[in-house]
C-alpha cells in the first residue's frame, strides 16, 4: 500500500489510499445540508473528548469533519465556517466555550460558560471523587505559591491517608492517576527541576485548571474547616473579620463583652458562628471562649485580636492643671496589650494540638495595633503605648511559636470607619480621610478582613508588622 507524502499545512497528517480525499472541486460542491451535518458531527466528537476529559488537537477535529486529507488549503475556508458553527452550537445549546489551551500545538478545551451558583466547588464532573482529589491537589499547589515539589505534593497526600504509591480504594494507584491522567488532561504541570539528581519534579496548575477553576472557589474550599476565633468581634474590624470568615467556609468563635452586639451577629450567621462572652483580660474567661471552640469545632487554626479601646487624654493638660490619670492609663494598657497577650498565649496552647501541615504549619495568631505605635499623636500616650507593645512582642513571640509552627503577624491599621469614627461629625471624618495620601478615603473594615484573609493564605508572613494605612503618616 503506498503513502502519499504529509502536507506541511498546520495540522495536516498523512493518507493512504482507499481513505476519503477532498479536492477542491470536491470541496466547492458541499452542500449546506451536509456542512450542517459536518457540524453535528464535529460538536458530538467534541462532547466525547470532553467526557473524557482529553485535550482537543486541532489535527483530530481536523481529522474529524474531512477524514485523512491532502491538503489543509483545500478546506481551510470550509473548515473556519465548520468549526465557528459547532462554536456557537456547544454554546447556545449545552453552554460550553471551545478555548484554546496551546498555541504552539493548537490544543483545545471545552469549557461551562454558563453562570454558576455562589459556592460551587471548581471543575465539572465534580460529583466524581477523583476529581475531589484533583481540587484538593489544586488547593494545596494553591496554597504554596503555585507551585510545589512532588515529593511535598506526596507527603500532604500521606497525611491525608492517600497513599501515592499504592492501589487506593477509590482512585487506584494515587501516582499514576496524577501523572498520567491529571497531567495528560492538562490539569496538572509537571516540570523537571534542572541539575537534580535524581531528578525532581514540581507541580503546578496546568492551562485547563487554570481556565476552568475559580481562584476564589479555591478559597472557599481551602476555608472549609479552618476555625477561628476573633476577637471584638461584635463591631468594626472584628465584626468585619467574623463576617468574611464565615462567607468564606470557615467556623468563628465570635468573643466580645456580653453587652456587644456579638451574639446578635452569632445568631445572624448561623451555625457556623459561636458566641463567647468574655473579657480579654480574663484567663478564665477566654479560656472558656477556647473551650467553646474546641467542643463546637473540635480545634482553633486562626486567633485574630481586634478587642481594644482608646482614649484621648495629654500627659499634663496646663491650662486645666490635670494630670493623666494613671488608672485611664492602666485601663488601655491592660486590654489592648495584656489582653491581647492572654488570647495569644492561651490560643498558641491550643493550636499546638493540631496536627501539622506538610510545612509544619499548625495556626497563626492575627494582632491588631494602630499607626499610632508609630506616629502618635497628642493625647495618645496611653494608646500608643499599648500598640507599641503589641508591634514590639510580635516578633519575640513569633520567634517564640516557631518550633511548634504557629505564625504571628501584626496589622497596624491607619485610619478605618469604625464605631470610635462613625460617630465623628461628616465633615470631621471627611477632613480625616483626605489626610490619607491615597486612596483619600477612611480605610472600611472590610478591607483590613481581606488582609487576614491573606495573612491566614501566605505561609510565608511570619513575625511581622503590616502597615494598612494608605501610606499615611500621622501629624502631631
Amino acid at each position: 500500500m503506498s503513502q502519499r507524502k504529509r502536507s506541511k499545512g498546520l495540522g495536516c497528517s498523512q493518507m493512504t489510499d482507499g481513505e476519503e480525499d477532498f479536492s477542491p472541486s470536491q470541496v466547492e460542491r458541499y452542500s449546506q445540508d451536509q456542512v450542517n451535518q459536518k457540524v453535528s458531527e464535529l460538536v458530538q466528537f467534541l462532547l466525547v473528548k470532553d467526557q473524557k476529559k482529553m485535550p482537543i488537537k486541532k489535527a483530530d477535529m481536523l481529522k474529524s469533519v474531512f477524514g485523512k486529507y491532502r491538503s489543509c488549503k483545500e478546506y481551510k475556508d470550509l473548515y473556519s465556517e465548520i468549526v465557528n458553527k459547532a462554536g456557537r452550537t456547544l454554546q447556545e445549546v449545552f453552554g460550553l466555550q471551545l478555548v484554546e489551551i496551546d498555541t504552539k500545538c493548537p490544543t483545545y478545551i471545552l469549557i461551562n460558560n454558563l453562570p454558576r451558583a455562589e459556592g460551587k466547588y471548581p471543575c465539572r464532573d465534580k460529583e466524581k471523587e477523583k476529581m475531589g482529589l484533583l481540587l484538593i491537589i489544586l488547593s494545596f499547589i494553591f496554597m504554596k505559591g503555585n507551585s510545589v515539589k512532588d515529593s511535598a505534593l506526596w507527603e500532604f497526600l500521606n497525611l491525608l491517608r492517600v497513599y501515592p504509591g499504592k492501589q487506593h480504594r477509590v482512585f487506584g494507584d494515587v501516582r499514576k492517576l496524577v501523572t498520567d491522567e491529571f497531567v495528560h488532561q492538562k490539569y496538572l504541570e509537571m516540570i523537571s527541576i534542572p541539575l537534580t539528581d535524581p531528578r525532581e519534579f514540581k507541580f503546578q496548575w496546568g492551562p485547563r485548571a487554570e481556565k476552568e477553576t475559580s481562584k476564589k472557589d479555591v478559597l472557599n474550599f481551602v476555608a472549609k474547616g479552618l476555625v477561628a476565633l476573633v476577637t471584638g468581634g461584635g463591631s468594626g474590624l472584628g465584626r468585619a473579620t467574623v463576617e468574611r470568615l464565615v462567607q468564606h467556609g470557615a467556623r468563628v468563635v465570635l468573643l466580645d463583652l456580653p453587652t456587644s452586639a456579638g451574639g446578635q451577629l452569632a445568631q445572624e450567621l448561623g451555625e457556623h458562628c459561636a458566641f463567647a462572652p468574655a473579657d480579654v483580660t480574663s484567663p478564665k474567661e477566654v479560656g472558656a471562649a477556647l473551650a467553646v471552640a474546641q467542643k463546637h469545632f473540635g480545634r482553633l487554626d486562626l486567633a485574630v485580636n481586634c478587642a481594644g479601646i482608646g482614649i484621648a487624654v495629654k500627659t499634663y493638660n496646663s491650662k486645666k492643671d490635670k494630670v493623666h490619670d494613671l488608672e485611664d492609663f492602666q485601663r488601655v494598657i491592660n486590654v489592648n496589650l495584656v489582653g491581647t497577650f492572654n488570647v495569644i498565649r492561651l490560643s498558641a496552647q491550643l493550636m499546638s494540638q493540631n496536627k501539622p501541615d506538610a510545612d509544619g504549619h499548625r495556626g497563626l495568631l492575627v494582632n491588631t495595633a494602630s499607626v499610632a505605635a508609630f506616629e502618635g499623636q497628642v493625647g495618645q500616650a496611653a494608646y500608643s503605648a499599648s500598640k507599641g507593645g503589641i508591634v514590639g512582642m510580635t516578633l519575640p513571640i513569633a520567634r517564640d511559636l516557631a518550633p511548634l509552627g504557629i505564625r504571628v503577624v501584626t496589622i497596624a491599621p491607619g485610619l478605618f470607619s469604625t464605631p470610635l469614627l462613625a460617630g465623628l461629625p461628616e465633615k470631621v471624618r471627611n477632613f480625616l480621610g483626605q489626610q490619607v495620601p491615597f486612596p483619600s478615603r477612611l480605610g472600611d473594615p472590610a478591607e483590613y478582613a481581606h488582609l487576614v484573609q491573606a495573612l491566614a493564605e501566605n505561609p510565608m508572613i511570619n513575625g511581622e508588622v503590616v502597615r494598612l494605612d494608605g501610606a499615611l503618616r500621622m501629624q502631631p
